[in-house]
């Protein structure tokens, strides 16, 4: 084995030795062609480095200039930036100035709305002065003669409105008409219909104004009352009559005052409050300023003023927004523009900047390749040295090597034959031992097999017993139940009993109710079976009829396709078509004198040339040149008459060849006619419907304005009536000393804001709801349910336990204003007190006697005297009805 080894590595050394001297010697012919190639390739590379500089000074000359020119570019950008953000910044001002505009305008044009549709509908006014003003039964007589109220032909500044309001008092919804005749009329109606009472002014009652003496005004007053109220000068006289001896005066102590040396005047305050020369003191709370006529009438003049002058505000800030919007979009376009700009140049700078660095790192290149090019000379130079120097070494190696492989070539000849005698017992023992393994290996898949099948067995045994010791305690409670449901079967069978006379009855009275229903049946088949009858001849006269119209339709279709035909054919109309035999036997002479003198070729060339021309229009041509000659054929034609009538073969064949001439000039588009009537039906279609939704939805606007209308008044009269039931209401239950009250977050639109609700319980301060106790808040939700109650009661009620945070006095209370409604409504409470389960009359108890199995349970509470014709309220009816 030794001299094998060795044998091999002389041979190694050998193969090794040879092929470094041919590696020598090949590398010595490359480094000779290598040599040749640095030569040039060292020429080449000068003169690319001498360009490769000169292109990177230009490119730095060009970078230096073109970054001189960013600043001024950069300093376009930022002032147009900031003209931009400056425009916006007044477009953002200018929106809000028009939103804000818009609001005022939409809140004054509503304010201004409402206070018309008061004016209209007589808000304020009594009941009679308003039936007068809506015509009473008869308005086409009796709206004629009205000139409207007293107060409509009145003006006062609004700090004297109410103190003239006073003054006037009843006087001030006078209704003013044509003459006293109507005014006897309208009170005689007033009093057969029972409407109501309305002073009534003819104006032939108008008093003339006489001029009153101008007197000096008190000291101490405001004003005189006449002095204060502009009026028409048809009204003037009655003003001075009315007005004359009143005084306005800031407060009630000045009025007391200069009666003393007044008495025979009138003093009235600016609040409204009047003291009479009679000594009469006449005051007190109003109904708020929304209830003066004047001041309202005041009011809708300076909204009507107001509103216009925000009409035009917000049309100017409109416009405004439209400049800026304009002015915003030119200079966001410059801006963009300048972007732009700045972008380009600041690319092409980028540009020539890498193009700089490109040709910086191509003269760094060049340079280093000269570098490159004059090391490998160099080294080319020394490798050769060296290779010549260690291909003599490598020879005298060689041929040691040979003579010492020579020598092992013997030696191994004899060992190979003891080597082949241990490889052969080597191979026998290898056998024996790769048995053994097998075996091993199989008696250890067996072993672990067993154990694998060891453990679900374990397993599954545990599982058996656990299983068993639940069906055990299973059957136990199977036990138990089938212990308690042999009482509950037997308890069921004695129920059975007691059910199975019923059951009995029944089916009697159902067997007599099956033999009505066969009777009825039988009826019915008989009458389907001659109604069947009436119908199939019905069916087989409609199916005749229908026969006779689809033949009918048939021949229509087909006339009407021939009328068409000829139509588009020949232009003739077959309603109108009178034949004509003079004209028709001067056509057929005419043609036959134009084939025999050669004329048919000219005659189809000329009617080639004209599109779209009728085969009508050439025989007409043709008719027109015979009349022109008709003199001469005169003879001609007389001596046709008399013989034996036109030459029919010959007509034949002049339509079969004008039909092919026709055929052959080409479809034409026949169906444009068609398509014009289809889009102009569709147009006209569309605009009708548009027509119809621009009227539909003026319409719903109209619609939604009047149910706005009507849902806020609906709205301000239940509200009213809640609120006021809901003060009465609260102070029932928390005493006389609790207020509360209910409020509008936003009057102006009632329909959409919250409702807040303030309370004041006894010894408290007046607070919202969401800061009262559990109990109060709770105590406050009752008085408000109940309120609603007073307004539109329910026939039933749901509350879940609304007292849970009622203490035992709170739930009294409740209970004694829930006996109040027990009569017309039905309560269904859900709760856990005592006292209110004593007031109920049913009462239902949610009981689990299984898990997860819910069963009610009800009872009827009543005293013993009672009888079932003595329930009164809604709940005891129930009850009764339950119990039946």
């Amino acid at each position: 084995r030794r001299a094998r080894a060795e044998a091999n590595s002389t041979q190694q050394i050998i193969a090794s030795s040879q092929a470094k001297i041919e590696s020598a010697l090949s590398q010595m012919e490359g480094n000779k062609d290598r040599m040749k190639q640095l030569e040039e390739e060292a020429e080449r590379l000068r003169s690319e480095q001498i360009k490769a500089v000169a292109e990177r000074d230009q490119f730095e000359k060009l970078l230096k200039e073109h970054q001189k020119t960013l600043p001024g570019l950069e300093e376009a950008r930022e002032k147009t930036q900031r003209e931009f953000e400056e425009m916006r910044g007044s477009l953002d001002l200018a929106r809000k100035a028009a939103a804000e505009a818009h609001r005022s305008y939409s809140q004054k044009s509503s304010r201004l709305d409402v206070l018309r549709q008061l004016v209209e509908s007589g808000e304020g006014l009594e009941k009679g002065t308003q039936a007068v003003l809506k015509g009473l039964n008869d308005p086409d007589l009796i709206k004629p003669g009205l000139s409207g109220l007293l107060g409509a032909q009145l003006k006062a500044p609004d700090e004297y409105a109410v103190a003239i309001e006073s003054a006037l008092s009843q006087f001030l919804q006078a209704i003013i008409v044509r003459d006293e005749d109507l005014a006897d009329s309208i009170i005689d109606r007033l009093v057969d219909g029972k409407k109501g009472s309305a002073a009534i002014l003819p104006e032939s009652f108008l008093p003339v104004a006489e001029g009153s003496q101008i007197e000096a005004l008190p000291e101490g007053a405001a004003a005189w009352a006449l002095d204060v109220v502009t009026v028409d000068s048809k009204f003037a006289g009655l003003m001075e009559r009315l007005l004359s001896r009143v005084l306005i005066v800031p407060d009630r102590n000045t009025a007391l005052k200069l009666r003393k040396d007044y008495p025979d005047l009138s003093f009235v305050t600016r609040n409204g409050e009047m003291l009479t020369p009679e000594g009469v003191i006449r005051g007190g709370s109003s109904g708020g300023e929304d209830s003066s006529l004047l001041k309202r009438r005041n009011e809708i003049e300076a909204l009507f003023i107001e509103v216009k002058k925000l009409a035009n505000e917000e049309k100017v800030a409109e416009q405004e927004i439209l400049d800026c919007e304009t002015r915003t979009k030119e200079l966001r376009e410059e801006l963009e523009q300048a972007k732009d700009r700045l972008q380009r140049h600041r690319v092409e700078d980028s540009t020539f900047q890498g193009q700089l660095k490109l040709a910086k790192r191509e003269a760094d290149t060049i340079e280093s390749k000269v570098a490159n090019n004059k090391w490998e000379r160099e080294e080319l130079g020394s490798r050769e040295k060296t290779a010549t120097d260690s291909r003599s070494a490598l020879e005298n190696e060689l041929t040691r090597a040979r003579e010492r492989l020579t020598a092992l070539e013997e030696d191994a000849r004899k060992f190979s034959v003891r080597v082949e005698e241990a490889i052969k017992r080597e191979n026998e023992a290898r056998e024996q031992l790769s048995e053994a393994r097998t075996a091993l290996a199989v008696e250890k898949q067996a072993r672990d097999s067993a154990a694998r099948e060891q453990d679900p067995m374990s397993r599954r045994i545990r599982e058996l017993a656990e299983l068993n010791e639940r069906r055990k305690s299973e059957i136990s409670a199977a036990r138990e139940r089938i212990t308690k449901g042999d009482g509950e079967n037997e308890a069921l069978d004695a129920e059975m009993e007691s059910y199975r006379g019923e059951v009995a009855s029944l089916k009697d009275e159902l067997s007599h109710a099956d033999e009505q229903r066969k009777g009825f049946a039988r009826g019915i088949e008989e009458a389907e079976a001659g109604f069947s009858e009436v119908r199939s001849k019905q069916n087989k006269v409609l199916n005749q009829i229908s026969k006779e119209e689809v033949a009918c339709t048939k021949l229509d279709l087909r006339l009407e396709n021939l009328v068409e035909s000829t139509m588009e054919r020949h232009q003739v109309d077959l309603a109108h078509f009178r034949p004509d035999a003079h004209i028709l036997i001067t056509c057929i002479n005419d043609r036959k004198e134009a084939e025999k003198k050669g004329r048919s070729r000219k005659i189809f060339e000329v009617q080639s040339k004209v599109d779209g021309e009728e085969v009508a229009d050439e025989e007409a041509e043709v008719i027109a040149k015979t009349h022109s000659d008709e003199e001469a054929d005169e003879e001609a034609v007389i001596e046709i008459l008399e013989g034996e009538g036109p030459d029919w073969v010959f007509v034949e064949a002049i339509v079969a060849d004008l039909k092919r001439r026709l055929d052959s000039m080409g479809p034409v588009n026949l169906d444009a006619i068609e398509e014009f009537d289809e889009l102009e039906e569709r147009h006209n279609f569309t605009r009708n419907q548009h027509d119809d939704l621009v009227n539909s939805k003026e319409k719903l606007l109209e619609i939604i304005e009047r149910i706005n209308i009507e849902s806020e008044r609906l709205f301000a009269e239940t509200f009213h009536a809640v609120s006021k039931n809901f003060k009465s209401m609260f102070k029932r239950l928390f005493g006389d000393k609790a207020t509360a009250d209910l409020i509008l977050q936003d009057e102006s639109d009632p329909l959409e804001c919250g409702i807040e609700v303030i309370a004041k319980p006894p010894g408290k301060k007046l607070q919202s709801i969401s800061l009262m106790s559990g109990g109060e808040r709770s105590m406050t939700a009752v008085a408000l349910l109940f309120s609603i109650y007073m307004v539109k009661p329910s026939p039933f009620c749901v509350l879940d336990e609304l007292d849970a945070p009622l203490d035992e006095s709170n739930i009294g209370r409740f209970l004694k204003v829930l006996d109040a409604f027990i009569d017309q409504s039905q309560f269904i409470i859900v709760t856990h007190s005592k006292r209110t389960m004593q007031r109920a009359d049913v009462m239902y108890g949610v009981t689990m006697e299984e898990f997860g199995v819910s069963k009610p349970v009800g009872m009827r509470l009543t005293n013993g005297v009672e009888k079932s014709g003595d329930a009164k309220s809604a709940a005891q009816k129930a009850a009764l009805r339950l119990d039946s």
